[in-house]
């Protein structure tokens, strides 16, 4: 019946047709989700074929079928199919992307650590789910991941959202790892709110030119006009690390002018 199974003809002839669904058509049904003979093109064309989704996954198929059944989202979502899928990360991601809502549901029944939590923000979810998976990591633990801490800044910088579990020091870390220097400085606009003013002017000393001069001087450190940086240094004149700034008015100096205390 593999054999049979594993021709052309065969897949040709039964792909798209339903698999019968009466009860003593069960064993039809074990004998393919559970035939590792079967080829992989065979196999995905017939487990399509059943009208409900599997509720564990088979124990006698190898990756590439186990593959199948979770591109497919072919077996339902559970901490213990969640489990069977331990030693193969990247198609663990890629079952609880498919089954998000589900995920969520369980996700205290499943286990997991950071490290799984971050490949799954880089998954192709939405920002919303992003944000409820950052709700439930350790942050504090930014500051010696850069690569998280980038990655976080990612989601903030483009959400505009502020989260509870991001202390000031893994603050610190998510804006001085993100890149490029438009979003380090949008990120200090969200967030310059957990930092005394001693701590804001540490950070500017750690980011891009020309943002360093911004201390006690006689410099004019300059900015491109744009909304990101006009709310950088409105901020900064309300919270009196600056003077005042001001647009320049001739034809070569049409940026942002930041006029600094003197000392």
């Amino acid at each position: 019946l593999t054999n049979f199974l594993n021709g052309d003809a065969a897949i040709a002839a039964l792909r798209g047709r339903l698999m019968p669904d009466e009860p003593e058509s069960h064993s039809l049904r074990e004998f393919v989700f559970e035939n590792g003979a079967l080829s992989d093109h065979a196999y995905a064309a017939y487990v399509q074929s059943s009208l409900h989704k599997y509720e564990a996954f088979p124990k006698s198929v190898g990756v590439g079928k186990m593959k199948i059944l979770v591109d497919l989202n072919l077996v339902m979502f559970s901490a213990e199919n969640f489990s069977h899928l331990a030693d193969n990360p990247t198609l663990s991601v890629t079952f609880v992307k498919n089954n998000i809502d589900d995920f969520f549901e369980a996700q205290d029944e499943c286990s997991m650590d950071d490290d799984f939590r971050h490949k799954l923000l880089e998954a192709e979810v939405g920002d919303r789910t992003r944000l409820k998976v950052l709700a439930t990591m350790d942050l504090q633990i930014l500051p010696d991941i850069s690569a998280r801490a980038a990655l976080v800044g990612d989601i903030l910088a483009r959400t505009r959202t502020q989260i509870e579990n991001l202390n000031a020091d893994a603050a610190r870390a998510v804006i001085l790892s993100s890149r490029p220097a438009e979003t380090q400085i949008s990120l200090l606009n969200l967030l310059h709110g957990m930092f005394d003013i001693d701590q804001v002017k540490d950070i500017l000393q750690s980011m891009p030119s020309p943002l360093p001069d911004i201390k006690p001087g006689w410099g004019t450190p300059r900015l491109a006009d744009t909304p990101v940086n006009v709310d950088f240094v409105t901020w900064l004149k309300k919270r009196s690390i600056i003077s005042s700034w001001s647009r320049g008015t001739g034809f070569f100096d049409h940026g942002i002018r930041i006029n600094l205390f003197r000392k």
